[in-house]
C-alpha cells in the first residue's frame, strides 16, 4: 500500500528535531504535551496520591477509548467515590476544556486516542489488511479443498451464532476438514458451485434471509450439486418437516444444540459408511383434512405424519373442502363426520355424485360411539372408516394400501 504523503518528516519549531506529521503541524507531540499539559481541575482539591490517581485514569481512558466507568475502577484500582470525582473533570468525553496531543500526529484532541484525519488512514490501512488476509484464507483454504483426500463440509444456518459453532466443533474435530460456513442462499449456492463437496449441514429454520428447505431445492434442483448428501439441522425437529426433507432426499437429521463429541462421531459414521449418494425424489402422499375441531385436527396431522411421507391441507369445513377441490389435486381425504353446514356423510355424497371429485378416495373419521350414526357411515360408500383423533395403525395401514391402489 502506498505511503499516506500526509505523514512526513517535519521540524518542530520548539525543539528543532524532525518528526512525522501532518502538512502545517510545526510542534512535535512532546512539545505540544509541554505546552498543553493535562490540568486536573482546582476546585476537586485532590491530595498528590489522588492526582497521580486521575492521571492514570485519564492515561487509562485515551488508551481504551469507549471504556465503561466499571472497566475503569477495575483495571486502575479506584473506588466508586473516586470514580464519581473523575466523571466530574469530564475526562470520559471531554466536556471541561482539556487538551491533549493525538498519539499519531500531535494534532491537540478533546478526546480519544487519534485525531479524524488520522482515524480515517488508520481505519482504511485496518480495512486494507483485513482484505489481504482473508483474500490469504480464502486461496490457502482453496488449495486445501482441491485436495483429493480432504473433507469438504458446508454448514448453512441463518443464525451466525450457531454457525460459527458449528464451524469450530467441526473444524476441531475433524482431521483434514475444510469448513465453508454459508447464512443465505447465494453464499450456499456459490461455495458449493465452486468445490466437490462431501457433505451439506443445512438448518430446517427460517429467517428474514435465510429458508433451509427453499436451499434445500435449490440444492435438489441443480445438476452439479443434486447428489451431494444433505444432513438436516434442527433446534426442534417437526414432524412436518422430517417428511418434507425425507421427500428431497434426507433422511438424517440433527437436534441442536447437539453435544460436540457426539455430533463429530454421527459426522464421522456418516462420512465412513456414505457410498456414493445418488438423490431419488420421494413423492409426498397429498392427503385433504376436512376437521373444525382444532386440538382434534393437531393430533390427526400428527398421526398422519408418523405414517406417511405426506403433505396435508387443513379446510374446517365441507364447502371450503370442496371449493379446495376444484382446481387442486389429493391422494386422498379424510372428513369429519361432525362438520357444520354440512356433514360427513354430505360431503361424500356430494363427491359420489360429481363427476370431476369422484375419483378420490373419501375416508370418514368421527368419534361418536352412537350406532345410528355409525350405521350411516359403514352404509355410505366411503373408502374406509376411523376413529378419531388417535387412528390405529391397523386402519392406516389398511388406508395406505387404498391409497396406493387409487394411483
Amino acid at each position: 500500500m502506498a505511503a499516506d504523503n500526509r505523514f512526513k518528516k517535519n521540524i518542530c519549531t520548539k525543539c528543532g528535531k524532525p518528526f512525522a506529521g501532518s502538512p502545517g503541524q510545526t510542534v512535535c507531540k512532546s512539545c505540544a504535551e509541554k505546552s498543553n499539559p493535562y490540568v486536573i481541575p482546582a476546585r476537586l482539591q485532590l491530595s498528590d496520591k489522588d492526582s497521580q490517581k486521575m492521571q492514570s485514569v485519564r492515561d487509562y481512558i485515551r488508551d481504551n477509548p469507549g471504556v465503561t466507568g466499571s472497566e475503569v475502577m477495575n483495571a486502575v484500582g479506584i473506588s466508586n467515590k473516586f470514580l464519581q470525582k473523575a466523571l466530574m473533570t469530564g475526562i470520559f468525553v471531554g466536556k471541561r476544556g482539556e487538551k491533549y496531543p493525538c498519539e499519531n500526529c500531535g494534532k491537540i484532541i478533546t478526546s480519544g486516542v487519534y485525531c479524524n484525519d488520522c482515524l480515517v488512514i488508520l481505519r482504511n490501512e485496518a480495512r486494507h489488511h483485513r482484505e489481504i488476509m482473508e483474500g490469504m484464507k480464502a486461496r490457502e483454504l482453496s488449495r486445501k479443498a482441491k485436495d483429493e483426500n480432504a473433507i469438504n463440509i458446508l454448514v448453512a444456518d441463518g443464525d451466525g451464532i450457531d454457525l460459527n459453532i458449528t464451524k469450530v466443533i467441526l473444524e476441531k474435530g475433524l482431521e483434514n476438514c475444510n469448513v465453508f460456513p454459508s447464512k443465505n442462499l447465494n453464499e450456499v449456492m456459490y461455495n458449493a458451485g465452486l468445490f466437490n463437496m462431501s457433505l451439506i449441514l443445512l438448518d430446517d429454520g427460517i429467517t428474514k434471509t435465510f429458508d433451509g428447505f427453499e436451499i434445500l431445492r435449490q440444492i435438489r434442483t441443480d445438476e452439479n450439486l443434486r447428489n451431494v448428501p444433505v444432513i438436516m439441522l434442527s433446534s426442534g425437529v417437526k414432524q412436518e418437516n422430517r417428511a418434507k426433507a425425507l421427500a428431497l432426499g434426507v433422511p438424517e437429521y440433527i437436534s441442536k444444540p447437539f453435544n460436540a463429541k457426539n455430533f463429530i462421531e454421527k459426522i464421522k459414521e456418516y462420512l465412513s459408511s456414505a457410498k456414493k449418494f445418488e438423490y431419488t425424489p420421494v413423492e409426498l402422499i397429498k392427503i385433504l383434512l376436512i376437521e373444525d375441531n382444532a386440538e382434534h385436527a393437531k393430533i390427526e396431522t400428527e398421526r398422519l405424519q408418523s405414517v406417511f411421507n405426506c403433505e396435508i391441507i387443513l379446510m374446517p369445513s365441507g364447502p371450503e373442502g370442496l371449493g379446495f377441490l376444484k382446481n387442486n389435486d389429493v391422494d386422498v381425504i379424510f372428513v369429519s363426520y361432525d362438520l357444520p353446514f354440512m356433514n360427513g356423510t354430505e360431503f361424500l355424497n356430494f363427491v359420489r355424485n360429481t363427476e370431476s371429485l369422484k375419483r378420490f378416495p373419501v375416508v370418514i373419521i368421527t368419534d361418536s360411539t352412537d350406532m345410528n350414526i355409525l350405521r350411516k357411515i359403514t352404509s355410505a360408500a366411503a373408502s374406509g372408516y376411523l376413529r378419531k383423533p388417535d387412528f390405529s395403525q391397523d386402519g392406516l395401514m389398511m388406508i395406505k394400501e387404498i391409497i396406493d391402489f387409487h394411483k
